[in-house]
């Protein structure tokens, strides 16, 4: 039996510019895939979008002065059901205030599978799959771009891959932007690059929410566990650009215990070596 889970949406983010008294129409897709053995039904409905921490978890419920948008948005149409393969356009509309606050909005635009309720042992379960698609609105007017890159960091020693890079940005203006972290690898032995390869892209981009701040890492893995390498980590961030170059140790446990043993060894035969050849010596002088 299939699972509501596997449907899909379109798009998962959607950036937009709004201007107060400004009507945006805008669609999203839902789709049943091919490989489906049951139709899938579906509602859709509109949340506010908030993150918490600076591992930025997700918060649907919490409405703030920057989650406004959820009032502004309309759907033709909030429920519907898809066979296999078929796809649905649902055509939504926000109708900006006039009064509307400069900076950013916030909502997620929310599809919700509505299965039939099952029995299983006795008991009435009701499946329910939910995925978002998240609007992150700037509205025109007095918007203030601030923050600043609080953290570049990159660790001197490790003793397991993957090696993790760090980096935080907050954000001090009233209206979401754009951090871009890079990073390169390569041997102390050799200039030539290990990551990233001609076919990887080393820059990702994170969306820093207004008035937040956001922790980035990232796992650095398929290299050799045993290795010096120069580790390069670039953040910008607005007019910021923060560069973070530095030698890194990588050496696992099983090595330091094989090399701890090993040296452990050398000292003990030079000690019975030095031993031996102070018995000879005072033999001699007997």
């Amino acid at each position: 039996m299939n699972s509501d889970s596997s449907f899909v949406i379109s798009p998962m983010t959607k950036r937009i510019e709004l201007t107060a008294g400004e009507v945006y129409h805008g669609t999203l897709s839902v789709s049943n895939p091919a490989d489906a053995t049951n139709d899938f039904k579906y509602k859709v409905s509109v949340s506010a979008y908030n993150v918490t921490g600076d591992d930025y978890s997700v918060d649907f419920l919490t409405e703030n002065d920057r989650t406004l948008i959820t009032n502004w948005i309309t759907f033709d149409k909030d429920s519907g059901t898809l066979k296999p393969n078929e796809t649905a356009k649902i055509n939504y509309t926000i109708t900006v205030p006039d009064n509307a606050p400069a900076g950013g909005q916030y909502a997620a635009l929310l599809v919700t599978s509505d299965s039939d309720t099952d029995a299983i042992d006795g008991i009435a379960v009701k499946n329910v799959f939910e995925m978002a698609s998240i609007i992150f609105a700037k509205v025109a007017g007095e918007t203030e771009h601030g923050g600043k890159v609080i953290e570049n960091s990159i660790p001197g020693f490790v003793t397991e891959l993957p090696i993790r890079v760090d980096a935080s940005v907050t954000n001090e203006g009233n209206v979401h932007d754009i951090a871009r972290v890079s990073v390169e690898v390569r041997s102390v032995f050799s200039a030539e690059p290990i990551y990233p390869k001609s076919y990887e892209n080393n820059t990702i981009e994170e969306t820093i929410m207004p008035e937040t701040t956001r922790h980035i890492s990232r796992d650095l893995d398929g290299f050799s566990p045993l290795g010096i390498y120069t580790i390069k980590q670039t953040v910008t961030y607005l007019d910021e650009v923060s560069v973070v170059e530095r030698t890194v140790i990588a050496c696992p446990i099983w090595f330091m215990v094989l090399l701890g043993l090993t040296i452990l060894t050398i000292i003990y035969s030079i000690f019975k070596s030095i031993k031996k050849h102070r018995r000879r010596k005072q033999m001699f002088k007997d």
